[in-house]
Parts: C-alpha cells; sequence; structure tokens
C-alpha cells in the first residue's frame, strides 16, 4: 500500500515539476564544459605564436586602456591575466543590452586580436538554468521545482528498491536489458540509470539548493564554518577613496600573488567602473572559469596594492561558496568530474521524458 502511495505521488510531482526539470537539467549539462567550449571556439587567439624581440609585456593598465579605445561602447568588468608569457589578455566586457563579450589582447602590442560572443550563450544558459529568464518568478519555480525533484529521486530509490533480491530482481534493478521492446528499454533507462545516478544527482541537486535559497545557503556555512552574511560583511570593509593617493601598479599586485604562491598561474581581477571605487575583487589560482575557480578570493586596497584583511569566516564563506560552485558544476576534479557530471546531467534530463512514456503507456494500456 505504501510502495503504491509513493508511485503516485512519484507520478504527480513528476508530471507537475517535469518540464521544468527537463530544462533545467538540460542547460546545466550544457554548461558543465562552458570553460572548455570557450577555449576551444577560440583556440586561435589563446596564446600569441611569438613574443617579440626586446619587446616588454604591456602594463596591465595600458591593455585595459587599448581595450576601451577599440571598444567604446562596451564597458569592461574585469580581466584575465596568466603567468605563461604566451598567453593572451582576457577582458570580459557587455555593451547597454548587457550582450556579454570576450575579448582576448596581444600583452606586447595591446592589439585586440577576437572579440567573442560564445561567452554570451552560456551566461543566457546560465540564467534559463537559475531562473527561466523570468527573474525572481522563475528563481522560485526552478527552486519549487529542484526540492520536487529532489523528492523524486528519493522516491525513485523507494520504488526502485526490489521486495526480494532474487536473481531476477537483481538482472531487473541493474542491468538494461536493450534487446527488448521499446516499453522496456524506455523503462530500464528510467528506472536503472535513475539508480546509478542517484548519488551524484543528489549532489547536484543539493548544491542548486544552496545558491537558490538563502537559508539552505546559512545552514552549508554554519556547518562548515562560514559566515553566511560574508559578502555584505566584505562590503563594509571596501577601501575609502582618497583623490590624494595614488593606485598601486597592477601588475605589482599580480607580482605578488604570483611570488606568494608558486601553484598561482591566472589571476582574474575586477575593473572598477569609476575612479572613486577603491578596491579590487580578485580570484588567483590555478584555473580561472566563467563560474568557479581553483583558486582563492581577495580584496585588494587600490592604493596599498594589498589584501584587505576580513574575518576567517568571511574567508571561509568565500571558500564555501566557490567548493559549492565547482561540485554543482563538475568542476571539483577536472575532466573526470566533468564528464561524470555531464553524463548525471544527461540522465536527468531523460528522466522527465522517460516518466512521461511510462505514464503515457500505461494510460494507452489501461
Amino acid at each position: 500500500m505504501l510502495k503504491k502511495t509513493i508511485r503516485q505521488i512519484h507520478l504527480w510531482l513528476g508530471l507537475a515539476s517535469g518540464l521544468v526539470v527537463f530544462v533545467v537539467s538540460l542547460t546545466g549539462t550544457l554548461f558543465v564544459f562552458a570553460d572548455d567550449i570557450i577555449d576551444f571556439a577560440n583556440n586561435e587567439v589563446l596564446h600569441v605564436k611569438l613574443i617579440p624581440e626586446n619587446k616588454p609585456r604591456l602594463s596591465t593598465e595600458a591593455l585595459i586602456k587599448s581595450f576601451r579605445q577599440t571598444h567604446p561602447e562596451r564597458k569592461p568588468f574585469y580581466f584575465v591575466a596568466y603567468k605563461d608569457p604566451l598567453r593572451t589578455f582576457k577582458i570580459l566586457s557587455g555593451d547597454k543590452d548587457e550582450i556579454y563579450k570576450t575579448s582576448y589582447l596581444d600583452p606586447y602590442s595591446g592589439k585586440v586580436l577576437k572579440t567573442s560572443a560564445v561567452h554570451y550563450f552560456f551566461f543566457t544558459m546560465a540564467h534559463i538554468h537559475s531562473e527561466l529568464m523570468l527573474d525572481d518568478i522563475g528563481k522560485n519555480i526552478v527552486g519549487i521545482s529542484s526540492v520536487i525533484f529532489l523528492i523524486q529521486l528519493l522516491g525513485g530509490l523507494w520504488l526502485w528498491w526490489p521486495k526480494k533480491w532474487t536473481k531476477a530482481a537483481k538482472n531487473t534493478a541493474f542491468k538494461l536489458k536493450l534487446g527488448a521492446r521499446w516499453r522496456r528499454v524506455n523503462y530500464d533507462l528510467h528506472n536503472v540509470l535513475g539508480f546509478y545516478s542517484l548519488i551524484p544527482a543528489l549532489l547536484i541537486v543539493a548544491t542548486g539548493l544552496v545558491v537558490a535559497y538563502k537559508p539552505v545557503e546559512g545552514f552549508a556555512n554554519k556547518l562548515f564554518g562560514g559566515n553566511a552574511k560574508g559578502r555584505m560583511v566584505m562590503k563594509k570593509s571596501f577601501p575609502t577613496y582618497n583623490p590624494d593617493l595614488k593606485a598601486v601598479p597592477i601588475d605589482t599586485i599580480i607580482q605578488r600573488f604570483y611570488q606568494a604562491d608558486s601553484t598561482v598561474k591566472a589571476l582574474r581581477m575586477s575593473i572598477p567602473p569609476k575612479d572613486s571605487v577603491a578596491h579590487y575583487l580578485s580570484i588567483a589560482g590555478s584555473e580561472i572559469g566563467i563560474k568557479t575557480a581553483h583558486g582563492t578570493f581577495a580584496l585588494i586596497d587600490k592604493y596599498t596594492g594589498k589584501k584587505v584583511p576580513m574575518p576567517e569566516d568571511v574567508h571561509r564563506y568565500f571558500e564555501i561558496d566557490n567548493m559549492n560552485m565547482s561540485l554543482h558544476t563538475g568542476y571539483w576534479a577536472g575532466w573526470p568530474s566533468k564528464i561524470i557530471t555531464f553524463i548525471v546531467g544527461l540522465i536527468c534530463t531523460s528522466l522527465p521524458v522517460t516518466g512521461l512514456v511510462i505514464w503515457w503507456g500505461r494510460r494507452k494500456k489501461s
């Protein structure tokens, strides 16, 4: 009787949330290899072919100035600088229509080699994934559907669990019978693949809920020693604008990061929109992606070029935030974790479809 009740709940919750789960899972799956696809699409401008003889690298300020002169209609938000002398200098910018693009500059000449819109595709995917492009209403729909999907995964485990662990039951539970009729194959794709993807799927949904809901984010921070109001505390630490002081050269700041940690290969830093902004937000590490990074967050005073001291629990907040996003996007262990997340994402995308086919087949049969 209990299993029958759970099956009915599983059915109607699935029908209610299936379309949203399908869209959210699909867009999330497409986002897994976002950084790799962006690099692949712009492979010809990721590096300069040769370092010009006796020509030093231009300063970061000069490169940003060159970008502004080339694209006066665009507002730069942040840059990514690389330790590798052959890597090009990267700037993310937007225009008045909020079309975000990535520009690649030759660090020795300042020439903008290419301005690519591939980034905007994944920006759009991310917003469909998080809010269906419907702002707060869409965010609530995605959040509720994610909670339902979490319940669906747990309910699916209950329905998958065999009454008796006979050989036939094990075969049904663990093996795809691909040579059977299409209805049976579809059932196995839903039942068996749903089981194999359960643990990583639960992790993806749980980390998504941390992003979607402040109370869940607060619980995660309390659990791991972070300050749930870390961003607010950080903003109170912003340095005050002083027109009488001169900003430290950005390259001096970058070199300090390289000297302090040999694992740092890249650094992403905000580009202040106006002179009255007296700080930089930075992430320095081995890899810098558009959503996640294998690195450390820091608030920099532009007048001293040094990190602004913040409480340990605020630093912990940003570590938790970055790790949560890495777990959600599959970035936590490089290519192996990305492949796992991509496959699990495809399975999650298929579950509403195969579930609908099961329901429709039984309905037609009855």
